[in-house]
């Protein structure tokens, strides 16, 4: 009996080292657990960018807007002002 077990235990560790070849995942170790790199990034970095310019677009206007979602345009400048206005002030068309 321990021999067939010992059979089957080889036989998975061999069916899991060529998955693992074949699919690039890097080695096993001698338990069988892989060795991978950063699963969740598939072992990318991430590239670092520029932060946003996050003031009010209008000239003149020292406020933080509310962000790509709102035209870089701050919420009194919103309340205040129609499409028309803020699009004639920034300089884009409506």
């Amino acid at each position: 009996m321990a021999n067939q077990n010992d059979l089957f235990a080889s036989m998975i560790d061999f069916l899991a080292d060529a998955v693992a070849a074949r699919l690039g995942k890097g080695h096993t170790s001698s338990n069988g657990a892989a060795k991978t790199s950063s699963a969740k990034t598939g072992g990318k970095t991430r590239k670092a960018r520029k932060p946003l310019d996050m003031r009010c677009r209008i000239p003149g206007c020292k406020n933080r807007s509310k962000g790509p979602r709102f035209a870089f345009i701050c919420a009194d400048h919103l309340a205040s002002m129609s499409k028309k206005q803020i699009a004639a002030a920034t300089g884009k068309a409506a």
